[in-house]
């Protein structure tokens, strides 16, 4: 982990990405409806992420 220079960078990036949407979600997400769009929308996003990981782990095995 440490000789990707990198590395620490996006993690940090990470934890505040995180902390952003939470304040976004506390001062929005007043409603049940709200809230469920929330949990709705995070796991259509990690569908998508899904899906491309295992298109690029295709990709990456049919390299020679």
């Amino acid at each position: 982990m440490k000789k990707q220079i990198n590395n620490a960078g996006h993690v940090v990036m990470d934890v505040e990405h995180a902390h952003l949407l939470m304040r976004v979600a506390r001062k929005y997400a007043t409603t049940e409806v709200d809230q469920n769009a929330i949990i709705k929308g995070a796991r259509e996003s990690l569908i998508i992420d899904r899906v491309y990981r295992g298109h690029l782990a295709d990709m990456l095995e049919a390299l020679p």
